[in-house]
């Protein structure tokens, strides 16, 4: 590739992980194509959902992309477990109480009947890849907080999982963290 291409490609701002073809004519008339890809992560929160875009966009230099320009719509909730504590084994003889705060990417709250609307919250137990435990968690009076109980299981080593929904409007999460339940 030329580095006439090159600084063209490096004025359009493709990435490093971006694919250019150039074609020249008489009058340097240099047509771009650039495969670009995204890699959006919420960056405050540690384990945030992930989600990858890619697409092919034609590019001409010199040429405004125009409109809201490269438009990337990222769907998800963001859920943090807030309770049980997984980093301790939790008695059998108890219901689990579950705790979690689900939240847009862009960190929006959710609430029912507000602006954001989380239609479906469930925390799971699974054992040996068989849902063991399913719950509902409801609305807990304040922003992004859904609560529930889990009914006591047998002690050994579990998966707590939370998932998030609202198909209406393609926006799913899910977190889940490794449990221990002892006598």
């Amino acid at each position: 590739m030329s580095s006439h291409c090159v600084q063209i490609a490096n004025r359009l701002g493709v990435t490093a992980r971006a694919e250019v073809a150039a074609l020249a004519g008489e009058r340097e008339q240099v047509l771009v194509r650039a495969v670009v890809a995204a890699d959006a992560r919420e960056p405050v929160i540690e384990h945030a959902a992930r989600e990858e875009l890619v697409g092919d966009l034609l590019l001409f230099p010199g040429r405004d992309v125009g409109g809201d320009g490269i438009v990337l719509e990222l769907h998800g909730f963001v859920i943090d477990l807030m309770g049980p504590d997984t980093t301790q084994a939790l008695p059998a003889s108890a219901a689990l109480k579950v705790r979690a705060r689900v939240r847009m990417l862009c960190s929006c709250p959710t609430q029912p009947g507000g602006m954001w609307e989380v239609r479906d919250v469930v925390a799971r137990l699974i054992r040996d890849k068989v849902v063991v435990r399913e719950a509902t968690l409801t609305y807990g009076g304040e922003p992004s907080i859904y609560t529930g109980e889990l009914s006591p299981v047998e002690p050994g080593v579990y998966q707590l999982e939370v998932l998030a929904a609202n198909p209406a409007a393609a926006t799913f999460g899910v977190v889940r963290r490794r449990v221990t339940i002892t006598r």
